[in-house]
């Protein structure tokens, strides 16, 4: 993953975020059960609140002796929490509420080095994308992928609307419930940028950048950016393969994808002709040749 240090965009929008607030469930009441994911430093479980069942996020920021990392964590700690407070959207992940640790209490200043937090979110079942399409066991038929595609490009366009980007969308952090619809999750790098306002921390997950994230290192960005990674999940669900894989590109060819040969692969696995041309919409090269999210939507 790359990524820069933080760089507040639009701060008006941001003050329009509901604040940071640590105190809308109550730790006693979360019961987490078995671990069903884990990254660098946090840990995610099934559990119950009050008798429902949920997912328990535990998120700790590092220590002190590493200040930037405890400073990018907090940062990614309080965007995730603010826009899942602010979203309300049929395949935007749920938030339920969050509490601080209570072995690893928040300061008065926030959540700093060392800190804790439990986040509480609606329980997709069914895991990720990205697990789902690794599993051969698992029959994916055209119908069931162009929802999740339709219901992803809704949940973009929903963001976009509200003038927030997203900045890592894959496979990965696009979640299902019992039923296989979209939940899309990890806020951890959104960002507000309206008033064609344009970001510029160089952030997300390689494989799914755009060319001009790669290219450029951030020097200003838009909605494009996430649509290009949209099409990134269009192959991957297309050809069953993470993207990685799915969409090879180098340095040498400044990033370029070859699109006859995308084209040619995704009709080979059967793809309709219309899903085939908006994955190659979504992966254009420039930013002004990707149709925006609630287009996108339409399409599908």
């Amino acid at each position: 993953m790359a990524s820069g240090s933080p760089v507040a965009v639009n701060e008006m929008a941001w003050n329009d975020l509901p604040p940071l607030d640590l105190t809308t469930v109550k730790a006693s009441e979360v019961v987490a059960g078995a671990e069903i994911g884990r990254g660098e430093f946090a840990a995610v479980f099934v559990g119950t609140l009050r008798g429902a069942t949920v997912a328990v996020k535990k998120q700790v920021a590092p220590a002190e002796d590493d200040v930037d990392d405890a400073a990018q964590v907090a940062v990614a700690l309080a965007r995730e929490l603010r826009v899942l407070a602010a979203c309300d959207h049929a395949h935007v992940l749920r938030y339920v509420g969050a509490c601080a640790d209570p072995d690893r209490p928040v300061g008065d200043g926030g959540v700093g080095p060392g800190a804790g937090v439990w986040t509480v979110t609606e329980y997709a079942e069914r895991g990720d994308l990205l697990r789902l399409l690794e599993d051969a066991a698992v029959d994916l038929d055209w119908g069931l992928r162009l929802r999740v595609a339709k219901e992803l490009a809704s949940a973009l366009a929903y963001l976009h609307g509200r003038e927030l980007l997203h900045r890592d969308v894959k496979a990965a952090n696009v979640f299902l419930d019992g039923d296989y619809r979209v939940k899309l999750g990890d806020f951890g790098m959104a960002t507000a940028c309206g008033d064609g306002g344009r970001a510029s921390t160089l952030c997300g997950t390689e494989a799914y950048m755009a060319p001009e994230l790669l290219l450029d290192g951030g020097e200003g960005y838009g909605a494009a950016v996430d649509v290009f990674a949209f099409g990134c999940v269009l192959a991957e669900l297309g050809l069953r393969a993470a993207a990685a894989a799915a969409l090879p590109r180098s340095p040498r060819d400044l990033f370029a994808l070859d699109d006859d040969d995308l084209r040619s692969r995704l009709g080979a696995r059967g793809a309709p002709g219309s899903y085939v041309e908006l994955a190659a919409q979504c992966l254009g090269y420039e930013d002004h040749e990707r149709p925006a999210a609630d287009d996108a939507e339409a399409w599908l």
